[in-house]
């Protein structure tokens, strides 16, 4: 691994793709402003953005796809809702295929992760019936991200997703399924609700793939940019140098950074970069 690998993390930037108000090479611009090597793409998927238009665009501003956010709720190919934990056979099965078509386009769009929820906002009694949908799901997706070269991996939710908010409840399924293109997705700001983000981190461990990186205030999901809410990225860096995490920071404050452009700075530059250094290493 280079020198620069042991030093920080990548720093990547979510954008937005398929909508004809928010243009790539626009979002692009503030990307590479940013001083981000990265993207993850979250594709208007009713829209069937063309993936491979998609990283060329990407590709010539010297920026690599790393991710994209698969289909979730009512963000769908086809009408209807995407619920991979859906205790309906019938919903759990239009599920499925929604995201085994989000597999392909990813790959298509030479990305390597994708983030999908394990369900919906539900009731706790309704655990062990969603959890066992929620298996079979993945199970049957596994193999078809394998094989496209793609992690599947699992997004902790906010509170009252079951099973979704707890990281513990999430790491059982995915160590259960030990499949190798199965893993996890920290996502700081739903954390920082639930718990915290580096007990999250220290709890999804190995299975840890990527990163949705956001703030807020403990008690909202408000997708500010670090630093302007309650979570100690402090602790989280420590938490990632300890699992040995080796994917990229992901911020996922696309909105945020479409209406407050003034806000790409050199001190924002700096925040970011700080927040990608790992413990114990000196800026150069």
């Amino acid at each position: 691994m280079p020198d620069d690998a042991h030093a920080r993390w990548p720093l990547g930037i979510m954008i937005v793709c398929g909508y004809e108000q928010h243009a790539l090479p626009a979002q692009l611009d503030v990307v590479r402003r940013l001083g981000a090597t990265h993207v993850e793409l979250y594709p208007r998927w009713t829209g069937r953005p063309d993936a491979r238009d998609v990283a060329r665009t990407v590709g010539d501003f010297g920026i690599a796809v790393w991710s994209a956010h698969g289909p979730w709720g009512s963000e769908t190919w086809q009408p209807g809702r995407v619920d991979l934990a859906a205790t309906d056979a019938a919903a759990r099965r239009a599920s499925v295929d929604d995201v085994r078509r989000a597999i392909a386009w990813l790959a298509d769009a030479a990305g390597t992760r994708l983030v999908v929820h394990p369900g919906v906002l539900s009731d706790e009694s309704q655990l062990a019936a969603r959890r066992a949908a929620l298996v079979e799901s993945l199970s049957e997706l596994a193999p078809v991200a394998a094989g496209h070269g793609v992690h599947l991996c699992v997004e902790n939710l906010p509170p009252t997703c079951w099973p979704g908010s707890r990281m513990s409840d999430l790491v059982a399924i995915v160590s259960e399924l030990a499949a190798t293109h199965v893993g996890l997705c920290l996502d700081t700001g739903h954390a920082n609700i639930v718990a915290d983000a580096a007990s999250f981190a220290r709890t999804a461990g190995p299975w840890l793939r990527t990163t949705h990186v956001h703030d807020n205030d403990g008690t909202r999901d408000e997708h500010r940019l670090p630093g302007q809410g309650s979570v100690r990225w402090a602790d989280l860096s420590v938490a990632l140098a300890e699992i040995d995490y080796c994917g990229v920071i992901m911020i996922e404050c696309p909105r945020y950074l479409r209406q407050r452009p003034d806000e790409v700075n050199d001190q924002l530059r700096q925040r970011l970069a700080d927040l990608c250094r790992r413990p114990g290493h000196s800026p150069p």
